[in-house]
């Protein structure tokens, strides 16, 4: 710290310095600001124990110079007390020095020779996934895939690790460093069409599946609209199949009659399939049974009058998909549960559980005008 005002030797600084700091080597002061220090290294410098340099005093000119000092002296062998003891005046000029830096680092700059990676035995290894391969590529050892190196000669602006990538293969990816690279192949698929086995590309095996996915519901649906589910049918306790399927033959028969109208001739039935796992141990066991119709037009003449089945306790109903009778499953459920819980005259309509009022006139009443 100055007690007595000096002038600040920074260039276009004109004011005295009353609070600043004195250079250890040229003992000129300089104010705090001028100084170019943040305050924590501002009060480390100023310590009675530090030291401080100016700017002019740790340039790089002054540096290059005393770098070429020495090593002019070693490459003329020179001990350093020799150079030591010279004094400021002895030492060369800043052209001689940069001649000298030159001689002395000429011969040390080698061009750096990269070393042969050799593969590791992990390396090597073919690591197989589902659905794709990783093959392990060296960028050295395959010649389609080569990594060139070029090294530069220059000065400091000049890269001389600068590596130059060069591949052949747009499949293949390389990194620097001569690192494994990996090469990922998919795998193609093959599909069988009319007994031939050609490849098929991921984007074609979806468009397949979609398809598969539209053609098996339009399948779905068609097979759908001729079919009738019975339930609360009477089940044969007969363990011969031909048996119990005349018997079911007969009262789905006796049931059709009920159902026709009187201006339609009949129906033809294809098939009778009962739905679910038989039960010998059970004597009650009465499962749906699946009637399938030759025409969705016969099965809309019976659907139609399925109301004339009304008090034999059998029901009737439109074949579903796997996901309505999912959902006609779940509505199920809800009706017992509330059923259970005591409320009353709850009917499905549908898919929903809707309350039936009883009217209070069982038939219509007429009044005429006069009494």
């Amino acid at each position: 710290m100055s007690k007595v005002p000096h002038k600040c030797n920074r260039a276009e600084c004109y004011f005295l310095v009353d609070d600043g700091i004195q250079c250890n080597n040229c003992e000129k002061w300089y104010h705090k600001m001028c100084t170019g220090l943040r305050p924590a290294a501002y009060k480390r410098c100023t310590a009675p124990t530090s030291h401080w340099m100016c700017r002019m005093c740790c340039s790089p000119k002054m540096t290059l110079i005393r770098e070429a000092h020495e090593l002019l002296s070693k490459a003329m062998e020179l001990p350093d007390d020799s150079v030591a003891s010279k004094s400021d005046t002895d030492c060369p000029s800043e052209d001689d020095a940069v001649s000298a830096i030159m001689n002395v680092i000429t011969p040390a700059v080698t061009i750096p020779v990269t070393p042969e990676v050799k593969p590791t035995r992990r390396s090597k290894r073919l690591s197989k996934r589902k659905g794709n391969k990783t093959e392990a590529v060296n960028s050295i050892s395959e010649p389609e895939n080569t990594v060139s190196e070029v090294h530069h000669e220059g000065g400091a602006d000049t890269d001389l690790d600068c590596t130059i990538k060069n591949c052949s293969s747009p499949e293949k990816q390389l990194q620097a460093d001569d690192k494994w690279v990996t090469k990922i192949s998919s795998r193609k698929k093959y599909s069988n069409i009319d007994g031939r086995q050609t490849s098929v590309t991921c984007s074609q095996a979806a468009s397949i599946v979609v398809r598969k996915d539209v053609a098996t519901a339009k399948y779905d649906k068609l097979s759908l609209d001729s079919n009738i589910i019975v339930g609360n049918l009477e089940e044969s306790k007969e363990s011969d199949p031909v048996k119990r399927h005349d018997h079911d033959l007969k009262l789905v028969s006796s049931i059709i009659r009920k159902m026709l109208p009187a201006n339609f001739p009949g129906v033809s039935i294809k098939k009778l399939i009962r739905i679910g796992k038989r039960d010998d141990e059970c004597s009650s066991q009465r499962r749906l049974l699946k009637v399938v119709l030759g025409s969705p037009d016969e099965r809309n003449h019976l659907l139609a009058n399925v109301h004339n089945l009304a008090g034999s306790g059998i029901s009737a109903r439109p074949d579903l998909s796997l996901e309505d009778r999912l959902k006609r499953k779940e509505v199920l459920s809800q009706l017992e549960t509330r059923r259970k819980n005591g409320e009353t005259n709850l009917k499905l309509v549908g898919f929903q559980i809707v309350r039936s009022w009883k009217r209070m006139l069982p038939r219509p009443v007429w009044i005429s005008q006069t009494a």
